[in-house]
């Protein structure tokens, strides 16, 4: 698959879903269930909404049982275990929360 941030074909298969984690810029990528995506993204926002360079993109499609698919995308922390910024608040109702 090619990685929607940098458009690198050479990825890794995470285990999740069919999601992947680009060799080049290390987004994370594909499509995963809901539950699926928090093993990948908590759903906690981080308390300085800043992209660092312990940050890392994600672009997940999460789709439901009537098909209908959720994009989760924005910047995660990885040594905060948070997500740094939400792009275009174009999650549903699975609103991260703030700890």
């Amino acid at each position: 698959m090619k990685c929607p941030a940098c458009a690198s074909d050479q990825s890794s298969f995470l285990g999740v879903g069919c999601t992947h984690e680009c060799q080049n810029c290390k987004t994370i990528f594909g499509s995963c269930t809901v539950a699926q995506k928090e093993q990948l993204i908590r759903p906690l926002v981080s308390h300085r909404p800043v992209i660092t360079a312990d940050c890392r993109y994600y672009k997940l499609n999460c789709p439901d049982e009537s098909g209908n698919v959720a994009i989760y995308e924005g910047w995660y922390n990885v040594k905060e275990q948070r997500i740094a910024v939400l792009k275009n608040g174009v999650n549903d109702s699975h609103e991260p929360q703030v700890e």
